[in-house]
């Protein structure tokens, strides 16, 4: 059965306070069945007092509930109980540091940091990413899936070229870096604006990137080159 879903590109997040005293590495997919751990970086003296605090909720709803960080080696850290959470639940938290006699506040009950539960597959979307590389008509024009060695089935590109009917498909191909190509020629590179999406199976499933629609971007017409003209006297 072939089916569509939403990819939202998961990028771990980094959070800091006091002139990168205080620093929280933010991570928005998480894989169901695991504890949460939340970690806080504080560069502190060691006759300074350190405590962390970090206030949680399950899937947006509740009061948020204290659980005391533990200090190791110049990082606070917890474990949120989190097991229980299905696919697309999420958990939400923010946390609160105080170093000697001084607070610092990461993220706020209004505007807290979400994490969303992913199965497998869903772990495996999260970390795809794709980017264009297209200057000008004079260069070729190279579509990347970053896949960093997931086991994904080899992709298809769909694009369209700028005043050409209907759309292309083509196998990428690998980059023997875990990464997944496809090259146009110069010579098929036109002017304008490109679109381009991606389909990957993934345990049978055919998941389209992004899910409606295209992505696009711009390809410049090449300058003409100049013609040095001999002088004859």
């Amino acid at each position: 059965m072939r089916t569509q879903c939403a990819i939202f590109v998961g990028i771990g997040l980094f959070a800091a306070l006091g002139c990168s005293r205080v620093q929280h590495s933010f991570h928005p997919y998480q894989p169901v069945g695991t504890a949460l751990p939340v970690e806080v970086a504080v560069k502190h003296k060691d006759s300074e007092p350190v405590s962390g605090t970090v206030y949680h909720r399950m899937a947006g709803t509740g009061a948020y509930q204290a659980m005391p960080m533990r200090l190791r080696a110049g990082q606070l850290w917890a474990l949120l109980p989190t097991e229980n959470l299905q696919r697309q639940d999420t958990a939400e938290y923010y946390i609160d540091v105080n170093k000697a006699g001084r607070q610092y506040a990461l993220g706020s009950p209004g505007s807290p940091f979400v994490v969303t539960f992913m199965d497998k597959a869903g772990m495996i979307l999260s970390s795809l990413r794709d980017k264009p590389f297209a200057t000008d008509t004079a260069h070729e024009v190279r579509i990347v899936l970053l896949a960093a060695n997931q086991l994904v089935d080899q992709p298809t590109a769909i694009y369209q070229i700028p005043g050409l009917p209907g759309e292309i498909r083509a196998p990428m191909e690998a980059d023997g870096h875990g990464n997944f190509q496809i090259f146009i020629p110069p010579h098929a590179v036109r002017a304008g604006t490109w679109k381009y999406a991606m389909e990957i199976s993934l345990n049978g499933e055919i998941i389209r990137i992004p899910q409606h629609g295209y992505r696009s971007f711009f390809v410049q017409p090449a300058r003409p080159h100049k013609v040095a003209l001999e002088h004859t006297p």
